[in-house]
């Protein structure tokens, strides 16, 4: 296993880390969700629902990250991992101002979006879980 950098973590900081990769976790089944029921040409309150769920959690995310790039700043690949959600955003942007075609927003969700976030999601997940499975 990689060796990691010298960060002592408070308990709060430990929590935070671990809601955090929870908080990816339901992120990611809300996004499976909606690209099934997008795909399956169903556009309902239940999935406007949803999506503005995972909007929230982008939200709640972005701040998160703030938080945790301050306590992993010793950290390099975690800071990376971090910063580069700034992508997932922008294609969150360009799926939301695509809202009156819903053609393209299936598209970006299918073959943008959602790719990228899985990336993300295990390169984050490879990055934190050492430092809450120690």
């Amino acid at each position: 296993m990689e060796r990691l950098p010298k960060v002592n973590l408070t308990e709060n900081q430990f929590q935070l880390l671990r809601d955090y990769l929870q908080l990816l976790e339901t992120i990611d089944e809300g996004l499976v969700w909606i690209v099934s029921h997008f795909l399956q040409g169903q556009n309902s309150n239940s999935v406007q629902k949803i999506l503005k769920d995972v909007i929230h959690a982008f939200h709640e995310i972005h701040f998160a990250n703030l938080t945790v790039s301050e306590f992993l700043k010793e950290d390099q690949k975690a800071l990376e991992a971090v910063v580069s959600f700034q992508i997932l955003e922008d294609h969150m942007k360009d799926f939301l101002e695509n809202e009156n075609v819903l053609s393209e927003q299936e598209r970006i969700l299918e073959y943008v979006l959602y790719p990228a976030f899985v990336r993300w999601l295990r390169e984050i997940q490879n990055t934190f879980k050492p430092y809450i499975v120690h």
